[in-house]
């Protein structure tokens, strides 16, 4: 029977008791063991107490193994390696046990998930102070272009660094806001922000959370925007609308519509313009709004592709929206 000689054990025997011992010091510092890479690693290091018991026991079979090293195998693969193995696997079930509650970043990611349009995903930035908690809420966005930004805990965050093509911010914590932002819903213990300057309305979607709470006398989305289907298109916005602003439309009319004023008002004020019959810009001024929320379009002649005998569509079209933006202007 082969065995290691004693002069080896010993030199072997003590190089390993000097690491158990620095790990035992430093608990592992700086490597942090991970539920998801080295779970029996991360379960035995939960406890403080039984990763002390545990380290002292593996010691305690280096030494018998340097001055016998059938006992030592012994102790180690009878008695240490089976309550390692023990422990690492209780502690790794108290650990899941506690995951059936949801966490804050579950409740976060969860409530965006079913909250935006699943082309907005994309486009949310989460921000907290645990990032173990940020990759939950990530999770729960299923996006790979969504992305998170860990900063300190109760530190400010400044809405202005986000990066442009990402207007929605998800804050998860009591962390206060540097900048403007046009659209905040409040939940317990985390908020959903919609940047102040990203207010395009693109009508290849057919939602607009945080911009347009309601939408009346619009047909369905189609991949250039959408059409009206009614005598009129009412926009019940998410926040209440400026004294004084200005549309920006980029849009088209149906059939006898083209060349006709359609009507825009807000509060007491009423603006016609027209439009033709391929996509427009128009700039629209509304100068005496009354600070309510509501926005109307009136349709002068909406009528069907089937009544003008051009196919099957029974829709009333008037007017084809591509896009729209709000701009505040000076009092």
């Amino acid at each position: 029977e082969w065995t290691v000689p004693k002069k080896y054990r010993y030199i072997m025997g003590f190089a390993v008791l000097s690491l158990v011992a620095y790990v035992v010091k430093t608990g592992l510092a700086p490597y942090t063991p991970s539920f998801i890479d080295c779970p029996e690693i991360y379960g035995i290091t939960i406890n403080a107490f039984y990763f002390k018991a545990m380290a002292f026991l593996w010691a305690l079979s280096l030494l018998l193994w340097m001055l016998s090293e059938r006992q030592g195998l012994r102790l180690y693969l009878f008695i240490a390696l089976p309550l390692f193995v023990f422990i690492s696997e209780y502690q790794l079930v108290l650990v899941q046990r506690g995951q059936l509650q949801q966490s804050l970043y579950d409740k976060a990611g969860i409530f965006t998930k079913q909250y935006l349009p699943k082309d907005e995903l994309a486009h949310v930035v989460i921000v907290g102070s645990n990032a173990a908690g940020l990759f939950r809420s990530l999770y729960y966005l299923d996006n790979t272009s969504a992305s998170f930004d860990v900063i300190d805990e109760g530190a400010a965050y400044d809405l202005s660094k986000t990066p442009e093509d990402k207007p929605w911010v998800l804050v998860v914590g009591q962390h206060p806001l540097i900048g403007s932002d046009s659209f905040v819903l409040p939940m317990p213990g985390f908020r959903l922000i919609r940047r102040s300057g990203t207010d395009l309305i693109d009508f290849k979607m057919s939602h607009w959370p945080g911009l347009v709470f309601d939408v009346a006398g619009l047909s369905f989305a189609e991949p250039w925007g959408t059409w009206s289907d009614a005598d009129r298109v009412i926009f019940k916005m998410a926040q209440p609308l400026p004294e004084k602003f200005e549309i920006h439309l980029l849009a088209h009319a149906f059939g006898p519509n083209v060349g006709s004023p359609f009507e825009l008002s807000s509060g007491s004020d009423a603006v016609n313009f027209t439009l033709s019959d391929h996509d427009e810009n128009k700039i629209i001024k509304m100068t005496h709004a009354d600070g309510g929320s509501v926005l109307m379009i009136k349709i002068p002649h909406p009528i069907s592709p089937k009544t003008l005998g051009q196919g099957e569509d029974v829709r009333r079209l008037g007017l084809g929206f591509v896009r729209m933006t709000i701009t505040p202007m000076a009092p």
